[in-house]
């Protein structure tokens, strides 16, 4: 997951871009590649929230499909507990159906 940087997010945030890298584990792929999302007819993003309830958005693809990343912009009701939030990118691409791995990012208290 990237968007945070070194950057921290905050209760109620808006427009936090949030991105999930889809990599390519065909045979023959080097570790640093990424799927082509071409043609992907599935592109979500789920959270997990502290409390254990989730959410799953419809996610776009970021930049040209080949990039293999997609993302999801925080509206005002999505940031809405503070903690530790879980994050997994999921896409489906012609008969290939595939989720990342789980990210982590951190959302903390307003004053």
């Amino acid at each position: 997951m990237s968007g945070s940087g070194d950057c921290d997010f905050h209760l109620g945030d808006t427009g936090v871009d949030l991105t999930v890298e889809i990599p390519d584990c065909s045979d023959g792929a080097a570790a640093s590649d990424r799927l082509d999302l071409t043609g992907a007819t599935t592109t979500e993003i789920t959270l997990k929230k502290p409390d254990d309830s989730s959410t799953t958005k419809v996610a776009v693809i970021v930049g040209a499909p080949t990039n293999g990343v997609i993302g999801y912009t925080t509206l005002a009701p999505d940031l809405d507990q503070t903690g530790t939030w879980k994050i997994q990118g999921h896409v489906v691409v012609g008969t290939l159906d595939v989720r990342t791995e789980v990210g982590e990012f951190i959302v903390r208290e307003n004053l």
